[in-house]
Parts: C-alpha cells; sequence; structure tokens
C-alpha cells in the first residue's frame, strides 16, 4: 500500500509541472496534504462519471454519492437524478464549499460518512438503493471502512447496489466487509482514460442459494 502511495505522490508531482485547471491543482493539494483520505490524484474523467452512472434508474432510485470530491460524478448525478432523491457527502470542507457553489441547487452535506444514519432524513432510512461511492476504501482504516459501511446499512434498502471505482483489479472492497452487508461484486467496467485508469464495480446482494429442496 505504501508503493502504492508512493506512486501516486509522483504521478501528483508530474502532473503539477505538466500544468493543470485550477480545478485539478485544489485537488492535487488536497491530495498532497492527506493521500490517504482523498485517496486519487485528480479529478475523476468525464469517461469514467459517466460509466459510474450509466446503470442507475432514474425513474426509481433514490441515490446517495460518497466521497464527490470536486463533483465529477455528481455533475452526472444532478442531470439524471431528482434532487429530492439525491444526497451529496463530501467531509473535506474544500471539497465541500466548491460542491455547494457549483451545485446550489443540491443537498450537499458536510458530515463524516461513519455517521450517514444521523444526517439522512429518518423517513428515509431503508429506502436508499443506490450508493455512488468515490471514497478510497483501500486506503482507509479498517475500522473506519468498517464504520462507514456499518452506517450505510442502516440507511439503505436490503437490495441496494454500491457502485465503486477502484485503480486496482481487486474487488476494491475486503472481502468481510462486502460479507457483513450481504452485498457481493461484479466487474461492470474500464475506464482506460481515466488518470489512472480505472475498474469500476457494481455490488449488489448476495443470493443465497436455497438447500432446502
Amino acid at each position: 500500500m505504501k508503493t502504492n502511495i508512493i506512486n501516486l505522490l509522483l504521478l501528483s508531482i508530474a502532473i503539477i509541472i505538466s500544468g493543470c485547471s485550477a480545478e485539478q491543482s485544489t485537488f492535487v493539494g488536497e491530495f498532497m496534504s492527506n493521500p490517504s483520505a482523498i485517496g486519487a490524484i485528480a479529478p475523476s474523467s468525464e469517461e469514467l462519471a459517466e460509466i459510474m452512472v450509466e446503470n442507475i434508474d432514474p425513474a426509481n432510485s433514490i441515490v446517495i454519492e460518497l466521497g464527490a470530491g470536486t463533483g465529477p460524478f455528481t455533475e452526472k448525478l444532478v442531470a439524471k437524478i431528482p434532487k429530492d432523491k439525491l444526497f451529496i457527502v463530501e467531509n473535506n470542507t474544500t471539497f465541500y464549499q466548491h460542491l455547494v457553489k457549483r451545485f446550489p441547487d443540491q443537498t450537499v452535506l458536510c458530515v463524516d460518512a461513519c455517521e450517514l444514519d444521523k444526517h439522512i432524513p429518518e423517513h428515509l432510512h431503508g429506502k436508499i438503493n443506490v450508493v455512488v461511492s468515490g471514497l478510497p476504501f483501500r486506503s482507509l482504516p479498517a475500522d473506519v471502512a468498517t464504520k462507514i459501511l456499518s452506517s450505510l446499512k442502516k440507511v439503505c434498502s436490503v437490495n441496494f447496489k454500491l457502485i465503486q471505482f477502484t485503480y486496482f483489479k481487486e474487488p476494491p472492497l475486503p472481502l468481510a466487509e462486502s460479507e457483513m452487508l450481504g452485498i457481493s461484486p461484479t466487474y461492470y467496467k474500464l475506464s482506460p482514460n481515466n488518470t489512472p485508469a480505472a475498474h469500476v464495480w457494481i455490488y449488489n446482494p448476495t443470493i443465497v442459494a436455497d438447500t432446502s429442496k
């Protein structure tokens, strides 16, 4: 894991040297200050953003976006999901302020993802059926990842799906965490033009075989 972070840091420096937009500079600056919490060296590409949201049914979805960053996934979600059915979560205050300015009519929450159940309206508990995640679960401390997923379990429906990307080919969540949520990973798509290339996985409820027959 340390090697992966070092490689990402080197790539960040290369991006800064080569020149980048103000949004990218903001993102890279936050990454350099806390790489394990940010988990990415640049905002996700439009290609990755489109892949992350294309599997969502806008007519039947109540969506939480975790780790919205500067808003590449948010932009696609806002165009697709009614604003009363979309909750954008970002704990980083710099990114949060950016999101509020960029999406002033949306519900943007600057809260700890470990305490989602305290901030999502109670009447929606058990009704959230899509989670779009930009959180770097692979670089988060295990206890933090477990708390986030436990909080998700309190607000999501039993048949919710989690859409998660990773820079690695393996499933982004540890097996123990996905089993705790009762979900199983399916590889969805590669975003080859993202920086770095990203793999998208979709977690759906685990189908338990009927052994009574």
